[in-house]
């Protein structure tokens, strides 16, 4: 049904306001597709650590080597502590202008950004 049937209907009082709303905005956005991740790893005890992570995350990281990379620690059990469910964060990076901080116990700072 296009918005001006249903805003004929809402005019001659045949449905709600409610159910126009609803059928005038069904559909959902969906986000463009990501294809890079730009990481950056800030370590406040080593500056030394922290400038080398900086030298080798310099440039954005392809998604497809993510992916893989995550799929490598499933394989050797080594994200068994993480909260997230891989498969959730995986389909969060995939979602390009998305932003995830994260800040350790051990005074690091993780940013991800997918672009």
């Amino acid at each position: 049904m296009t918005k001006y049937e249903v805003l004929t209907q809402l005019s001659e009082n045949k449905i709600t306001t409610k159910e126009a709303y609803k059928q005038i905005y069904t559909t959902q956005r969906i986000g463009k597709k990501a294809h890079f991740v730009k990481i950056k790893i800030k370590i406040n005890e080593s500056k030394g650590v922290s400038a080398l992570l900086k030298v080798l995350f310099l440039f954005p990281i392809p998604l497809v080597f993510v992916r893989i990379a995550i799929r490598i620690g499933l394989k050797n059990n080594s994200l068994k502590d993480v909260d997230i469910p891989v498969e959730d964060f995986i389909d969060l990076i995939s979602t390009r202008n998305i932003n995830i901080d994260v800040n350790a116990k051990d005074e690091a700072h993780v940013r991800i950004k997918t672009l």
